[in-house]
């Protein structure tokens, strides 16, 4: 990967949509029901609304800084030494992030594909291939990922309406009936589904027109919370919440319970399972090639491709900390809770206050003179 390499903005959004879309999608709709049993669709909205503005604001820094990767704009903004700081944790943050979600991808394909598969295989295979596939570069993961959304979206919207034909939808009433202050404590659920696309501030660099980025980052939101609320509302009004609740992963429940009568398809969770294996790779991979860029940045390397593969055991040693399941979401939630805000919402927060200032003091210096 170099800064010779350039993605369109249909690229970067395909990219970014199916980066947010990946383990988080299966718990989704459980997640809600804990936090809220009514209006889980106004919170999706109202998380989709808070983030669709926050990459509009990545949208803007990139756009001000064009080329630029994100390293370069810490320095820039907050300082060299801060920079290296900040860089170094969001790499940690990224490798936890990609080791724990592989491992939630192996426990799925395990229990439902590949029982008798050693849980090993399954999580050195998606590794070896991600590491693999993040050496390609990034123009081949552009078309990768608009060839993979073109397919998906059609086949992932027709497989889900198969749900709607046995379900209640009186399960989704009442409505309008959640409080702000039950709002305001379910809204920040709703972002661990949405974790991944502050990955836009490192490929940003790689647009052809960097004023697009404006665009690209709220589209991608965009996209994403219209199919959150179409997945939610076909789980509630299939499942309820009671039993919504009691499910670990509600969305592979779905698509398991769709039955066609008289198709030739007599199972959906094959399907289902392939597009989400497809989803899974494609929220793994870029963030692996982010890494790479921004450790490459880091270092002054102009090839940076080695280090998708020096990143390869630290996932796999994250993938297998956990013990179980419930681990799994511990160790998740822990590190969401307390870092993803640092980098979803802080730091991007800061550069903007140092633009807003430094911007403010080159208008007096102008004024002055």
């Amino acid at each position: 990967m170099n800064k010779d390499e350039k993605l369109s903005g249909f690229e970067i959004v395909t990219i970014s949509t199916l980066l947010m879309v990946g383990t988080g999608i299966l718990s989704l709709p459980r997640f809600l029901i804990e936090a809220s049993e009514v209006d889980t669709w106004l919170i999706i909205l109202s998380g989709g609304i808070i983030l669709a503005i926050v990459a509009f604001i990545y949208g803007y820094i990139i756009s001000r800084f064009p080329g630029k990767g994100y390293f370069e704009i810490l320095s820039i903004t907050l300082t060299r030494p801060i920079a290296y700081i900040l860089s170094t944790i969001y790499i940690i943050y990224i490798i936890i992030l990609m080791g724990l979600n592989i491992r939630i991808f192996a426990e799925v394909l395990k229990g439902s594909l590949f029982p008798m598969t050693p849980i090993e295989i399954i999580i050195l295979a998606m590794i070896l291939t991600g590491g693999y596939g993040a050496r390609l570069g990034l123009e081949t993961l552009g078309r990768f990922a608009k060839l993979l959304f073109l397919v998906m979206t059609p086949v992932t919207i027709i497989m889900f309406s198969l749900a709607c034909f046995d379900a209640d939808f009186s399960n989704l009433l009442p409505i309008f009936k959640i409080s702000f202050e039950e709002l305001a404590f379910a809204v920040p659920r709703v972002f661990y589904s949405f974790i991944g696309f502050d990955a836009i501030l490192i490929l940003g660099m790689f647009l052809y027109n960097p004023q697009d980025a404006k665009k690209t980052g709220p589209t991608s939101v965009a996209l994403v919370t219209l199919l959150y609320l179409f997945i939610n509302t076909v789980t509630l009004a299939k499942f309820g919440a009671k039993q919504t609740l009691v499910l670990v992963w509600p969305t592979l429940n779905l698509i398991r319970s769709i039955d066609i009568p008289l198709a030739f398809i007599e199972d959906m969770t094959s399907i289902g399972a392939s597009l989400w294996v497809f989803s899974v790779f494609m929220s793994y991979l870029p963030n692996c090639m982010a890494n790479s860029v921004l450790l490459g940045q880091m270092t002054g390397c102009r090839e940076n491709n080695f280090f998708s593969v020096c990143q390869l055991p630290l996932i796999y040693l994250t993938a297998m900390l956990p013990s179980n399941i419930t681990h799994i979401y511990v160790i998740l939630d822990g590190t969401t809770k307390y870092l993803g805000p640092l980098f979803l919402f802080i730091v991007p927060t800061l550069i903007l206050i140092v633009i807003g200032m430094k911007g403010l003091k080159n208008k007096v210096v102008k004024s002055e003179s």
